[in-house]
């Protein structure tokens, strides 16, 4: 065999071991073909339709920076509850909801990998895995539940590198994998499933702000309150300070109307439960001591009460103190505010100490347990650094009601007393007897007219009488009497004004008795038609009827508003009775009233920085007395020649016709 064919045969045997080395590594290393065919695209979890079924969700999360896990959860157990945050009532019940329809129809992506060597580096460990002493790599657990069955069980690791909109995803139990196209809508802020709106109240309808700060002595004594009050009559009416000099001080308008915006937004951002003893409550919703009968009974139970009251009550800053009626009471250094609404509500916050935390302590006041490091050591938990460390500040909220907050209830309108010979119009509304009022006023035009001849009667009999009626009756016989021969002397004689005028001098001297006879003539003008009393009584009774009508649909309306103040007051009184809440000290330096922080001195008046010519130019009543009116001017008003001047000769005429009477007669 020549070289060149040796040469050949080395080169055919080298291509095939390289082949046959290519093939096993490809073997090796594809992946394994799956037992249950291709699975891209297929559910997650195929079983999980229904997003009505859920009844529990879990969430854990891992803190690299702290090695340490936190676990949010929330579940339906009597009613909606978070049991990471002490049980506490979660409103935001429809964030389940929405987290579990971000699962259902999760579907599978292109495969990532199916080692579980590289589920740190896609960042799949369970957080809840305690057999992996990996702190790096643990991704986000989401566990959905009907009752004790797991509807739903995955984690949730890095995004995809490039794809912003892609996860890396497991199911919980597999090695596998996948990029998955998905956004979980699911939260584990304490703010987003609990009502954060503390008071649920409108600043607008508060009308009434009362703030007060205990005065504590150098012994540690109690010296009373220093009370700060601002009220308005209707929530568009302008505040008042009690107390405050209006000619000197006004108030600071922003700093209230911040205050009150502050209780419009009051938001919890953590919550404790209050003390309890054997499993119950200690102090009810009006922070009175609250236990059975036979337990407080017992002087040895008693006293383990009190202790643990007292203890818990002062880790927040607070005080068990008594009242004017010594009954027990809750008390603290920092003061408290009350708001009242006009809908009858008064809120009661009584501010406990401030304190510094991490988010989760804030929230929850638990702090996260040891961990251990990979070579077995214990490792506590570090602290964060101070700029992540906020203050916040205890607060316990309660709630009565105050009737006078409504305004004035309606009053009952005057039932009309009828005048004599007239019988009363019986009333419908609360005899009954509408067919009697009806008729009585069918008869009403009738009885009206059979009245008014009634009234007129006396009158023409006077006339026929012979026998004198006082000197005011005679004035209106004497009346009639002129009166019918006034016309007949102005028909007959037209020309007696001319000798009237002519007499015109001499009228002065006859004024005393023009102006007697002036005034009686004044008595004897024909007196005003009558009143018809029965008929303005029946008027009187409409109008009656309809301010009755509206008392009674007003009266209703109040004890409605006073029902519904009382409702709402129960509602909050369960909501807040179990609970201390925590706010943040921005929120209480807000709301802590003062009174040198709510007036200022009012501005000095702006004439007085005027030129003293300017001020002489504002000061018309120094002008000289030769700028006044006359005297004689000034005096014109009490001039009894204000009257016509041709009076004279009028009063002249009324003289000339009484003598001429007589005449007329024959």
């Amino acid at each position: 065999m020549n070289q060149s064919m040796t040469r050949t045969l080395a080169f055919v045997a080298t291509a095939l071991v390289s082949t046959a080395l290519a093939f096993t590594s490809n073997q090796l290393t594809k992946p394994a073909k799956l037992a249950d065919g291709d699975e891209y695209g297929r559910d997650f979890n195929p079983d999980f339709t229904d997003a009505a079924k859920a009844t529990s969700m879990r969430v854990v999360s891992f803190d690299e920076a702290t090695a340490a896990s936190k676990m949010f959860t929330v579940q339906n157990d009597g009613g909606w509850k978070i049991p990471s945050y002490h049980n506490y009532p979660a409103d935001g019940k429809d964030q389940l909801a929405k987290a579990a329809a971000s699962v259902i129809g999760l579907k599978r992506g292109s495969l990532a990998t199916r080692r579980k060597t590289d589920h740190e580096r896609f960042g799949v460990i369970d957080p809840l895995d305690e057999e992996n002493p990996a702190t790096k790599g643990r991704g986000t657990r989401i566990t959905i539940s009907e009752k004790d069955t797991a509807l739903a069980d995955f984690i949730v690791g890095n995004k995809v590198e490039g794809e912003d909109d892609k996860r890396y995803v497991r199911k919980l139990g597999e090695d596998k994998v996948y990029r998955v196209s998905a956004r979980f809508d699911v939260s584990t802020k304490f703010s987003d499933w609990a009502e954060t709106d503390l008071l649920k109240v409108s600043g607008f309808d508060i009308v009434r702000l009362r703030g007060s700060r205990p005065k504590i002595n150098a012994a540690d004594e109690y010296e009373g309150d220093d009370v700060v009050e601002l009220t308005k009559e209707k929530p568009s009416d302008a505040w008042k300070l009690a107390g405050r000099d209006e000619a000197a001080e006004e108030l600071k308008s922003d700093d209230i109307n911040a205050m009150v915006t502050t209780l419009d937004d009051l938001r919890l951002v953590g919550v404790r439960p209050r003390p309890a003893f054997d499993g119950r409550p200690i102090l009810n919703a009006d922070l009175k001591v609250e236990l059975p009968k036979e337990l407080l009974s017992n002087p040895q139970v008693r006293s383990e009460v009190v202790k643990v009251l007292r203890a818990d009550l002062g880790e927040k800053g607070f005080r068990v103190g008594q009242d004017e009626d010594g009954q027990t009471q809750i008390v603290s250094r920092e003061g408290e505010l009350t708001a009242g609404t006009k809908d009858g509500v008064v809120y009661k916050l009584t501010f406990g100490s401030v304190f510094s935390g991490t988010e989760q302590e804030i929230e929850t006041g638990a702090t996260e347990e040891a961990t251990t490091d990979t070579k077995g050591k214990q490792k506590s938990r570090s602290k964060e650094l101070a700029d992540d460390q906020k203050k916040s500040r205890y607060l316990i909220v309660r709630v009565n009601f105050d009737e006078t907050l409504l305004g004035d209830p309606p009053v009952e309108p005057t039932k009309p007393t009828p005048p004599p010979g007239v019988e009363p119009v019986a009333d419908p509304n609360q005899d009954g007897d509408k067919d009697k009022k009806d008729e009585a006023e069918k008869k009403n035009p009738a009885d009206s007219d059979k009245t008014k001849a009634d009234e007129d009667k006396p009158a023409d009999s006077k006339k026929d009488s012979d026998a004198p009626t006082g000197a005011k009756g005679d004035d209106s016989v004497a009346s009639d009497n002129k009166d019918e021969k006034k016309e007949d002397t102005k028909s007959d004689q037209p020309e007696e004004k001319k000798p009237a005028a002519e007499k015109k001098d001499d009228a002065p001297a006859d004024k005393p008795k023009a102006d007697e006879s002036d005034a009686k003539k004044e008595d004897a003008k024909p007196a005003e038609p009558k009143k018809d009393l029965k008929a303005e009584y029946f008027e009187a009774v409409k109008r009656y009827d309809a301010e009755k009508g509206r008392f009674v649909a007003e009266t209703a309306a109040f004890a409605a508003k006073i029902e519904s103040g009382k409702q709402k007051v129960k509602e909050l009184n369960d909501r807040f009775a179990d609970w201390y809440y925590v706010i943040s000290n921005d929120s209480f330096d807000k709301l802590r009233l003062s009174r040198s922080d709510l007036i200022k001195p009012k501005d000095k008046p702006a004439d007085k920085d005027k030129s003293e010519s300017e001020k002489k130019d504002d000061q018309p009543a120094d002008k000289p007395d030769a700028d006044k009116k006359p005297e004689p001017e000034k005096k014109e008003d009490d001039k009894p020649a204000d009257k016509p001047k041709d009076e004279p000769a009028k009063e002249e005429k009324k003289a000339e016709k009484n003598e001429e009477k007589p005449a007329g007669d024959k």
